[in-house]
């Protein structure tokens, strides 16, 4: 257990007269506020902290804000963006109302109120940790342990965190606080929770290794002389009070006043106490310290008599000496002899790092020239990715391309399996077209036969004309009745087909020649009209029977190289 617990203090907490700090910062969820009447306030990115401030440039523990009592300190905690006041980067200062603090990025409000005008942070009596033989002396009242180097303190073992403990002044005396290490903080074999009083000859425990407090009380004026004057005063006053016939309320206070001043005794009492075992503790160590002196001057007494032993036996050892300088001049020879044939194999030496040298320039300008050529590969890919990426592109639209291309191939193949079709009908038509001319030729020189056979009869008379009166006589008719009877020859005066007939062109199909034909006798319009006419209604009946364009069956699409 602390000296401190033993004497029955509780944990350090600040006194009445202290200042009060309010801090507060944006947060991304709302504004982030502490005002907490503690020593410490953490500031950091760990949730555990005093004023937690979510940003990834802020430490897990950033930045302390120590209250002495008398005044406002701030600390830097090892961490990695540092700690601005007024923006100047500091690693511990004096913090007064009206400055501006910055943890990192992140601006953090302060406000102080109370405490004294002016505020000092000078200590009011030397503290030293010692650690590993070193004696460390702490000048400022807010002192760092931990591994990270920039520690005031550093004990660098693996279970010792990056910022471990602070180790500050509280109303002018030492206090220790834990700054949530992993390993935690032992103070005379205890575990604290956060804060505990220091004492002199106090050990701390981190991480394994051992911290010893030295720590001399300031010296305060007797305790008895000021609770003597105090005792006088209250005696006179109480006097006083009793001979002017004091009211009630007035012995009230007169009561209240006793209670305070025997808390003043008791602390007195205490103090007195605790400078008394200090005493002791100073006695024992002078004692120890007069033990060590006794050993050591043994020790010199020691000391001399083997001084002079080893006198005689240097003398013995100069005679030796002198032999050996004598068998130590002929090895000098020796070693001359030696030396002129290690100039030679230095310089050989020499002539072998020369040529080391120029092989290694060499060997630089060689791995110059292969970065150069590895940076002009590597252009030189970018270029071919490039290009492959442009081929990739033309594969793709000729890809597209070939198949518009297949797409036209099935279509020209339908539309040639309908010109093929449509050769055949009109070979076909044609053939119908030749024999109804062959007919049409006969026809017309049957009919020309017949009309000139009609015109020779016309014009000489014919036997059948003379074989007519007699029978017309018989019949009884006159033979100017058989005469009107009588129908006249045919006249031929031009051929049924001549070339200026109009009409439709010869080489019209015969089924639109027909369709021609049959309009002409049904309709009042010209020929030009009617043959217009028909022209669109074949066209309508191609278009209205046109087969869909669809591939043929078994065909199969080509494929260009390379897919």
């Amino acid at each position: 257990m602390t000296k401190a617990r033993e004497n029955g203090e509780i944990r350090p907490t600040l006194p009445s007269a202290a200042p009060r700090v309010r801090l507060w910062a944006s947060g991304e969820e709302g504004p982030l506020e502490c005002q907490e009447p503690a020593p410490v306030i953490l500031i950091g990115g760990r949730r555990d902290c005093n004023l937690t401030l979510p940003h990834p440039d802020v430490s897990k523990i950033h930045t302390a804000i120590v209250n002495t009592g008398r005044a406002v300190l701030v600390c830097d905690l090892c961490s990695r963006t540092g700690t601005f006041v007024n923006d100047q980067l500091v690693q511990r200062g004096l913090l007064r109302p009206g400055d501006s603090l910055r943890v990192g990025p992140v601006e953090v409000g302060v406000e102080i109120t109370g405490g004294s005008d002016q505020p000092t942070a000078a200590p009011t009596s030397p503290l030293v940790l010692e650690y590993a033989g070193e004696q460390t002396e702490v000048t400022d009242h807010a002192t760092v342990i931990g591994r990270r180097n920039t520690a005031d303190v550093i004990v660098d073992t693996p279970d010792v965190s990056l910022a471990h403990a602070l180790i500050f002044t509280l109303d002018g005396r030492p206090a220790i606080c834990d700054l949530g290490s992993r390993s935690g903080t032992l103070v005379n074999g205890e575990r604290i929770d956060e804060l505990s009083w220091l004492a002199d000859g106090d050990e701390v425990e981190i991480g394994g290794e051992t911290l010893t407090v030295h720590w001399a009380a300031p010296e305060e004026p007797a305790a008895d002389a000021a609770v003597a004057v105090q005792a006088a005063q209250f005696s006179g006053s109480l006097a006083s009070g009793v001979a002017a016939g004091l009211p009630a309320g007035s012995l009230a206070e007169l009561e209240q006043t006793i209670a305070a001043v025997h808390a003043q005794i008791s602390v007195a009492r205490a103090r007195i106490d605790e400078r008394s075992r200090a005493v002791e503790q100073r006695e024992a160590a002078l004692a120890q310290q007069m033990e060590e002196l006794a050993a050591r001057q043994e020790a010199l007494e020691e000391a001399e008599a083997t001084i002079q032993e080893r006198a005689s036996r240097t003398e013995a050892a100069e005679r030796a000496a002198d032999e050996k300088l004598k068998a130590a001049a002929q090895r000098e020879a020796a070693i001359v002899g030696r030396q002129s044939e290690l100039d030679t194999a230095q310089a050989a030496l020499a002539a072998q790092q020369q040529g080391l040298a120029e092989a290694t320039e060499a060997c630089c300008r060689r791995e110059e020239e292969l970065n150069r050529n590895a940076a002009d590969l590597e252009a030189r890919m970018g270029q071919l990715v490039e290009q492959e990426h442009a081929l990739h592109q033309e594969r793709e639209a000729l890809v597209a391309a070939q198949g518009e291309l297949d797409e036209l191939q099935a279509l020209l193949d339908g539309r040639e399996g309908e010109l093929l079709a449509r050769e055949q009908l009109i070979a076909s038509r044609a053939e119908q077209e030749a024999a109804v001319a062959k007919r049409l030729e006969e026809f017309k020189r049957a009919l020309s036969e017949a009309g000139t056979l009609f015109a020779a009869v016309g014009s000489a008379g014919t036997p059948a004309a003379a074989t007519s009166r007699p029978a017309a006589a018989a019949a009884g008719r006159d033979e100017s009745e058989t005469a009107d009877d009588e129908l006249p020859a045919p006249v031929v005066d031009e051929p049924l087909f001549s070339a200026t007939a109009s009409g439709p062109p010869p080489d019209w199909p015969p089924e639109l020649r027909q369709r021609f034909r049959v309009l002409r006798r049904m309709s009042k319009l010209s020929d030009e009209e009617l043959m217009a006419q028909v022209w669109e209604d074949r066209a309508r009946l191609l278009q209205a029977h046109e087969p869909a364009k669809q591939p043929p069956a078994g065909k199969k699409k080509r494929r260009l190289w390379g897919n």
